[in-house]
């Protein structure tokens, strides 16, 4: 995903999960990032100050998390 520098970034975790925790997190603005229990919903808010490209990955060993990555590009 693509956002301005400057924007206020809003990401929104729920999980449906009717087994394990998941995690979400961003590299450099929330490297530690938030862990949503069994049918929790929990947000990460930031503002976009820096450019550059930057990993949304899974902070939570689970069994799927080598899968769960994306990448946040502010430009």
């Amino acid at each position: 995903m693509s956002v301005p520098k400057g924007d206020t970034v809003v990401l929104r975790l729920i999980n449906n999960d009717s087994v394990q925790s998941h995690g979400l997190a961003v590299q450099f603005y929330a490297p530690n990032g938030i862990v949503a229990y069994l049918g929790e919903a929990k947000s990460i808010n930031f503002q976009a100050t820096t450019t550059g490209k930057f990993q949304i990955y899974e902070p939570v060993i689970t069994t799927i998390y080598v899968h769960e990555k994306a990448e946040l590009d502010v430009i």
